[in-house]
């Protein structure tokens, strides 16, 4: 069976500036009659190091509070921490376009072009009971729309039990409201086929950064591998460490909040 292409973009709400006091973990169940969606966000910073490039590492599992099903992830927005240097970064030298992607997939696209990696698990929703799929997730540079400092596309390369390439818009700025750095990735469905039920993403696993990821530049002739710089955490850390929060929107019309810090380096 294969799932069909789809270069989907929906705006989706900016998260608040809310402030949790715990540095473990927090999950918030989606408001409402009927709610059922639980998220739980756990995020690293690879290296820790204040005023040094790092990558962003974050996990992310959505489960039903009451055991029913979980709704299909309709819209995606993750918070970061304020000052976290998006100027500074020399990731997306290259760009790649969504056609290129969903013609020929990564093979397509500059080396250059790549802004982390990833995977994700998702369900599909079969009459005899739902069956467990996984894709790779690779965010790439997008040609510049100029509206935001970074334009992604989301890049999920379905592998198995289904094949299908799907590509979705992303953007990393700045939200003018709180004046915070946002990345937000919008969603539409994820449809099993032309006429098929919608399939339900369970557990997401990515990074934003130079870690895993290697570049390629010319030098007195010869290809010359480096790392590229990723986002810059601050100089100082704020006294109950670094702020992480996904916001999710599901097809039922209910949302989920959920947060994580990051404690400051020793």
């Amino acid at each position: 069976m294969k799932i069909n292409n789809l270069g989907h973009s929906r705006r989706v709400r900016t998260i608040s500036g809310a402030v949790v006091t715990v540095l473990a973990t927090t999950c918030v169940v989606a408001a409402g009659a009927q709610a059922a969606e639980t998220a739980r966000l756990r995020t690293h910073l690879v290296p820790d190091k204040l005023g040094a490039s790092t990558t962003i590492e974050i996990k992310l599992n959505i489960n039903s509070s009451n055991d029913s099903a979980v709704s299909p992830l309709t819209g995606f927005a993750l918070g970061l921490p304020r000052g976290m240097g998006l100027l500074e970064t020399t990731l997306g030298l290259a760009e790649c376009s969504r056609s290129t992607l969903l013609a020929r997939g990564l093979a397509g696209c500059p080396q250059n072009s790549r802004l982390g990696t990833g995977h994700i698990a998702v369900e599909l929703p079969f009459a005899s009971g739902p069956i467990g799929a996984q894709a790779q997730l690779t965010p790439v540079r997008a040609p510049s729309s100029g509206s935001t400092l970074i334009t992604a596309l989301l890049y999920f390369n379905v592998l198995r039990p289904v094949f299908g390439r799907l590509v979705f818009s992303a953007n990393l700025g700045e939200s003018s409201a709180a004046n915070e750095q946002l990345a937000t990735g919008p969603l539409a469905p994820i449809p099993l086929g032309p006429e098929g039920p919608d399939v339900v993403v369970r557990y997401l696993s990515a990074t934003f950064g130079p870690l895993h990821l290697t570049y390629y530049k010319r030098e007195a002739g010869k290809r010359v591998a480096f790392k590229p710089t990723g986002l810059t955490l601050p100089s100082s850390c704020p006294r109950k460490g670094f702020l992480f929060a996904a916001q999710l929107t599901f097809l039922d019309g209910t949302q989920t909040t959920a947060k994580s810090r990051v404690p400051c380096p020793a």
